[in-house]
This record gives structure tokens, C-alpha cells and sequence, in this order.
């Protein structure tokens, strides 16, 4: 329970609490004291000294005021802090140390506290707080409950929309073409993730710039100079941005249309962007707890020479892997040189985000099952759909084409099996009961929405479907007595 004392007894209660002045020389140190062991002092508060906005400030942030005029002849603040709730939380406590006496508190400590609670958005947020200090008085401590306040802050981050635009380029240079080259963004808050990309078709020699609503709203109006341009030359590939009113002229990026694609990445938190040449190979491979690390090949086929690419796998759990399944995907068959594709970020769904090309990205992470998924290397996502089964459908089965007659994974052979009486006729094999993945065609050469199978002679079959991707997908089918 807090006491409140007399100026005269604050020495005694200083005696009681214990500690000599040699103990309160360092500011950064919190003192060993419990908020139920603190007195208070008629008068002595602290008070905010209003919205603090630390974009721009200084180091050093005076955030709140001291009523020191309260305190007995020749006392002194020997150390000070408050303890902070985000207001209206009512979550999680973080405690900061001030660096004087009179209220000053390093800047990046304030920008954490804001951004653990709340984020790096930079708007006002509000904190419910409690001053604490230790108080010296004839070299003996006290310490003191200084009392509530709300702190309010602005934490410090760069200019960032929401929404940014190609112009130029594979577009023209009028602002109604731009509002149609949006570029790509994760589902995180953009000053989480402040990168945004743009992949366009290469081919020919071209010219661009990119700015946000504002800057392609001033292009409507006649004015250019709030577009974003390189700072170096326009060839450079990477390299740094800024406003074009700040350059000494348009500075348009310039690329040679030598690649099948283009992506564009630009990073608004530092202002810096890469150019990549994007020139896709025919297959990717998955590689994870289930193939040894891409041990044994699993590839992805990109059909149209444009970085989308499909394929079919088990995600398998590992004993590290805290029951998820783990795996990444790779630019060749069982090499991590030609990408190593990690995790970037996961959307909400757990089946879908973005991915990194570096070897120090994380693994991707499944509930373990089997998964259809679908990678586009030109935006750099990936999406999970999960297979709840794979079985027979048509005439040739019992079901007919209303019924299917369910296969079993098998992750040894990595095939879904199955024994099943078969009558002379035809059918197809399809996912989680439902047309929009199935296989037909040939027994050699199973695709999507391939042409029906038949069966020729009735009887009892051991039949092995390995769907992978198309181009590899297979079935091997074998009387069983």
C-alpha cells in the first residue's frame, strides 16, 4: 500500500527503504524497487508535455514534466522512469529509463515502445503511464510514485502510401495508363513491409518512372516533378530514388527490353529499388522435410514461360519444425545456386504470402498434408490448396461420375493408391470431390482437364496415380487378382 509522508519523515522512510548514493549513478539501470514499496509526496507529479513526435527529433526527447518545486529542501532526482501500457489495451507492460533528471528519454527507446505496441505507422498513439523515481535526500534513497499521465507519440517513419504506379514503360506516359500498373504489396501495414513491386513484359527498349495517387494526380495536372527517378544513371539496375523535384532533372529509369520480363522493386523506407532481368526456367523444384531437402526430384512446370508455375507435393513435418510442414522451392533439381526461394511473409489464410530469393530466408510452413501449389516467380508468391483426397471418377467405378471412389497417399512411394473393381469404361481422377482439378489424357501423361481414360478389360486393378505437375503427372495401373 502507497504511503504518504511528511517532508520530515521522507529521510526515515529514505533510511528504511536502503541505499547510498553510489548506487543511483547510472541512468539506464532500473533500481531493484516493487511499485508497492513506493511512497508519494504531496505535490511531486509528473505531467506530459503533449504529443511527442519523434520524426525529426533529437536523440534526446523530453517527454514529460517534473513538479520538483515540491520536493524538501535538497532533495534530487537520482533516477527516473515510468511504466507503460498501450491505453485502452490493457496488455503487456513495458518499463523506460529516463537519461536526466528533468525528463529527457532516448529517442529509439520511445520508437520501440511505440512500434511493440502499436506498429511503425506514423500516427499518434497513446500510452497509459506511471513515473517512478528515486529520490535523494541526505544520501539516503526513497522511492517515489510520481504518479499517471498519457503520453502520446508519434513514432518516426518515412513518407509511404499505401499504393504506388508504373508510368511509362510497358504503359504510355499518361496518368490514366498508370492508374492501371499498380504495384504489388504484401498484406502487411506498408511501413511493416515497405517494399512494392511491378513485373511487365520486356522485349523492346523502354522508359519509366513510378510515384503514388499525388504524384500521378499532378501528372494529370501538368506537373511531373512529384514522379520518383533515380539518382544515378538510368541504366543502373539498382540503385537509389528520390522525387524528381529534388533531382536535376527526370532521370527516368531505362532498361533494354534484352530479358523476357521485368520486375521492379522498390523500397520506400529506404528509398532504394532493383531492376531484375527475369528469364524463367521450365520447371522449379520444392524441396523439403519430405524429398531429403530436394534429394529426389519435385518439380513445378511453368507452361507459359512466365514465372507461374504449378506442381503437386506432401509437406512433411520434422521434429524442429514444431508440427508444421517445411520446405522451400529452388531454381534447379537439388542445387540451392540458381534460387533458393524462402518465406517472405504469410497471409492471414497460412496458405498463401510471399517469398525471398535468399539463402537466409526462412522455410515455408504447411499444416502437414498434401498440397497443390502454385508459385509465381514474377511477383514473387506462392499459394497452398490443400488436397483433402484425390479418387476415381466415371462409369468405369461404382459411383459413376456422381461418386468417386477414394485413393490412399502413400508416402513412401509418394503415389495415391488404391485397389479398386473396375468395369470396362471410362473415367478420370480428380481432387477433393470437386472439377476443378482433375486429370485425363494418358496413362503416361495425366493434365488437367485431360481427356477421359478408359478402361478395356473389367476386372480388379492396383492402380498408383503420382500427380506432380503437368508434363510429369503419371498413373500405373495393374490387374490384381
Amino acid at each position: 500500500m502507497k504511503k504518504i509522508l511528511s517532508y520530515m519523515s521522507l529521510a526515515i522512510a529514505g533510511l528504511l527503504l536502503g541505499a547510498c548514493s553510489e548506487d543511483f549513478k547510472d541512468w539506464a539501470s532500473q533500481k531493484a524497487y516493487d511499485a508497492e514499496e513506493a511512497i508519494t509526496i504531496p505535490g511531486f507529479t509528473a505531467s506530459a508535455l503533449g504529443t511527442i513526435d519523434l520524426n525529426g527529433a533529437e536523440d534526446a526527447v523530453k517527454i514529460l514534466s517534473l513538479s520538483q518545486s515540491a520536493l524538501p529542501e535538497g532533495a534530487t532526482i537520482d533516477h527516473l522512469r515510468f511504466e507503460a501500457t498501450g491505453a485502452g489495451m490493457g496488455i503487456g507492460t513495458e518499463t523506460l529509463n529516463a537519461i536526466s533528471a528533468d525528463g529527457f528519454f532516448k529517442k529509439s527507446d520511445l520508437q520501440a515502445l511505440a512500434e511493440n505496441f502499436f506498429g511503425k505507422r506514423p500516427v499518434e498513439r497513446q500510452f497509459a503511464a506511471h513515473a517512478y523515481a528515486d529520490v535523494m535526500i541526505n544520501g539516503q534513497a526513497a522511492f517515489v510514485d510520481a504518479g499517471e499521465f498519457i503520453l502520446s507519440l508519434i513514432p518516426e517513419a518515412p513518407q509511404i502510401s499505401d499504393n504506388y504506379y508504373l508510368i511509362g514503360g510497358p504503359g504510355d506516359w499518361s496518368a490514366d495508363a498508370a492508374m492501371t500498373m499498380t504495384f504489388n504489396h504484401s498484406s502487411k501495414d506498408v511501413f511493416e513491409d515497405p517494399v512494392f513491386t511491378y513485373t511487365f513484359d520486356g522485349g523492346k527498349d523502354m522508359w519509366f518512372a513510378f510515384g503514388d495517387k499525388d504524384a500521378i494526380d499532378a501528372v494529370a495536372a501538368g506537373d511531373w516533378t512529384k514522379l520518383y527517378g533515380t539518382t544515378g544513371a538510368s541504366e543502373d539496375l539498382t540503385g537509389s530514388f528520390d522525387r524528381r523535384y529534388n533531382l536535376d532533372g527526370d532521370h527516368s529509369f531505362h532498361i533494354d527490353g534484352s530479358a523476357k520480363m521485368y520486375r521492379v522493386s522498390i523500397n520506400m523506407a529506404d528509398m532504394t529499388y532493383e531492376i531484375k532481368e527475369l528469364n524463367f526456367n521450365e520447371y522449379i523444384y520444392e524441396a523439403g522435410v519430405n524429398n531429403d531437402w530436394g534429394a529426389v526430384g519435385q518439380p513445378l512446370y511453368c507452361a507459359n514461360q512466365d514465372g507461374i508455375y504449378a506442381g503437386f507435393f506432401y509437406a512433411q513435418d520434422a521434429d524442429w519444425s514444431e508440427g508444421k510442414g517445411a520446405f522451400k522451392f529452388t531454381g534447379a533439381f537439388n542445387s540451392w545456386d540458381e534460387g533458393n526461394y524462402g518465406t517472405g511473409t504469410i497471409n492471414d489464410d497460412g496458405l498463401s504470402g510471399t517469398l525471398i530469393d535468399d539463402g537466409g530466408s526462412g522455410n515455408v510452413l504447411a499444416t502437414p498434408g498434401f498440397y497443390k501449389a502454385e508459385v509465381n516467380l514474377a511477383e514473387m508468391t506462392y499459394k497452398l490448396t490443400p488436397i483433402t483426397g484425390i479418387g476415381l471418377i466415371g462409369p468405369a467405378q461404382a459411383g459413376g461420375w456422381d461418386t468417386d471412389t477414394d485413393l490412399t497417399y502413400n508416402p513412401e512411394t509418394r503415389a495415391w493408391e488404391g485397389t479398386i473393381e473396375l468395369a470396362a469404361d471410362e473415367f478420370k481422377f480428380r481432387a477433393n470431390d470437386g472439377w476443378d482439378i482433375n486429370w485425363g489424357g494418358t496413362i503416361d501423361n495425366l493434365t488437367q482437364d485431360g481427356p477421359n481414360l478408359k478402361i478395356e478389360t473389367a476386372g480388379k486393378y492396383f492402380i498408383q496415380f503420382f500427380p506432380i505437375c503437368e508434363t510429369k503427372s503419371f498413373a500405373v495401373i495393374t490387374a490384381s487378382e
